[in-house]
């Protein structure tokens, strides 16, 4: 048995999308600008706030030696300085990711199953609400640290309110679902990626920034700005943004397909049937194997939640299990928060046995994009400091060099999706291995970089590295049901957390 929504990933993929319907309920990708944007504009700063405040406040240094850290040509004295402090700053650093990830892990483990039901605008709303307070602390500190000693643990208060209220995994599970609800097969792909093109804005125009912003005023005033424009852009999704289930539940009534391959095994096997001879069998072969397929379809055990269901038997008109999947319903909807409810429907529906080995495939795709995650945050943590340490990088030189690999990124994104697979035709799955092959020559060169120039070389060999993210993501998407998309999508945000 072979999906229809599989055939979809191989087949050309044809420029005849409107641009009205590819941009419908542009909202969310604003969104994700002005939070990449503000995160890119603090975050070297913190880390180069937290390497000063530890010279000056726990290893007693002066400030006059202190500051001139992180600059250029730092030799002798100054450069046994850093290597004293910089230990300390990556364990501090290593806290604060602890707690971005630790507790929105928890959070991540009930929100999606709720939104399900409820929305995901709150969603949107709280974690945006903890992104706020976050800047808005960091700006404080950074402020009452220019008048008394501030010893940098006092750095990991801002990482307090956006890990609580859920941080990046809510606010990712709250933005790919909004998009997923409110497109279909045909345009996902493409604002997939474009929510890869603003993030990659984002952080390429806050990376630019942030060194001539923090060079001509300081970083109280650079936390102040990511301060202010998590404000207002929290104010614009509470305002301006609608919920997407209405729309959602529009979208599934027009075509009501989703929702039948979801809930009746007779129309799954239909779904799931060829409608052309795409492999171009004899007539003899094709009979066969349609045979083959009813057999298929009669004889396997499809698992949905609590109930099997067996092909010859009543099917969709099973009135037990019909009051089952009520029943199912009606406890989600008046489950709280956090309830146990939501953590076993987003294990089952993550799990459950699917067709057409699907379930496999979500789970590789899974944990390919978990590896992928697991050596980008690895990286984060350390990159600055192995460059300040060894190539005696300024905050200036990092951020351009930052600023360079995020545009290199863009245009590898938008080229490699756009040309290739307009032009050459290639499927979702090639692109996807393009780019984690991409991925590998980076960070290899990366690994045994030498000089600056090799650390440019390896973002000219990652030029088709940004796809990955957005091409597992349409996968995923593609081929399961609507109603369990936001499931999964819960499970795969708290696999990489």
């Amino acid at each position: 048995m072979v999906q229809v929504t599989l055939k979809s990933l191989t087949k050309p993929f044809h420029f005849n999308i409107k641009w009205k319907q590819l941009f419908h309920m542009f909202y969310i990708e604003p969104v994700l600008f002005v939070l990449v944007f503000s995160h890119s504009l603090s975050g070297t700063i913190m880390k180069n706030e937290i390497i000063y405040q530890t010279c000056i406040v726990v290893y007693h240094y002066n400030e006059s030696d202190c500051i001139k850290l992180g600059t250029r040509n730092v030799t002798g004295y100054l450069q046994e300085i850093e290597t004293e402090v910089q230990p300390y700053a990556a364990d501090l650093s290593m806290i604060r990711t602890l707690l971005e990830s630790i507790v929105p892990l928890f959070c991540g483990i009930f929100v999606g199953s709720w939104s399900d039901h409820y929305g995901r605008k709150p969603l949107l709303l709280v974690s945006m609400i903890g992104f706020s307070f976050t800047y808005v602390i960091a700006a404080i500190v950074c402020a009452i640290s220019r008048y008394y000693p501030v010893n940098p643990w006092y750095y990991i208060l801002p990482v307090l309110p956006h890990s609580i209220l859920g941080g990046n995994c809510v606010f990712s599970v709250a933005a790919f679902c909004y998009i997923s609800d409110i497109t279909d097969t045909k345009t996902r792909p493409y604002r997939m990626i474009s929510f890869e093109v603003f993030l990659a804005l984002g952080l390429t125009s806050g990376s630019f920034l942030s060194s001539f912003v923090y060079a001509a005023t300081n970083a109280t005033t650079t936390f102040a700005i990511s301060g202010i424009l998590m404000v207002l852009i929290t104010s614009y999704v509470a305002i301006v943004v609608p919920e997407s289930l209405p729309i959602k539940t529009t979208n599934e009534k027009d075509t009501n397909v989703e929702i039948i391959k979801d809930k009746c095994c007779h129309d799954l096997a239909i779904s799931c049937a060829f409608s052309e001879n795409h492999l171009k069998l004899t007539k003899d072969k094709m009979n066969a194997f349609e045979a083959n397929e009813k057999k298929y379809e009669d004889f396997q055990e499809i698992k949905l939640d609590k109930t099997e269901y067996n092909g010859g038997t009543d099917g969709c008109g099973d009135q037990e299990r019909k009051r089952d999947i009520k029943e199912d319903n009606d406890k989600k909807k008046t489950a709280s928060l956090f309830s146990y409810v939501h953590v076993k429907d987003m294990w089952i529906t993550s799990f459950k046995k699917r067709p057409c080995y699907d379930r496999s495939i979500i789970i590789l795709i899974t944990g390919t994009i978990f590896l992928s995650y697991f050596v980008w945050d690895g990286i984060v943590g350390v990159f600055y400091l192995f460059v300040r340490e060894k190539f005696q990088w300024s905050i200036r030189d990092f951020t351009f060099y930052e600023t360079v690999s995020h545009v290199v990124l863009l245009i590898g994104s938008v080229i490699g999706f756009l040309i290739l697979r307009k032009f050459f035709h290639l499927s979702v799955v090639t692109l996807a291995l393009l780019a984690f092959a991409s991925e590998v020559l980076r960070s290899f060169v990366q690994g045994i970089a030498s000089e600056p120039w090799h650390l440019y070389l390896a973002i000219g060999l990652g030029f088709f590295k940004g796809m990955g993210g957005p091409m597992c993501r349409t996968i995923i998407s593609n081929i399961i049901p609507a109603t369990d998309l936001v499931l999964c999508k819960e499970h795969y945000e708290k696999v990489l957390k």
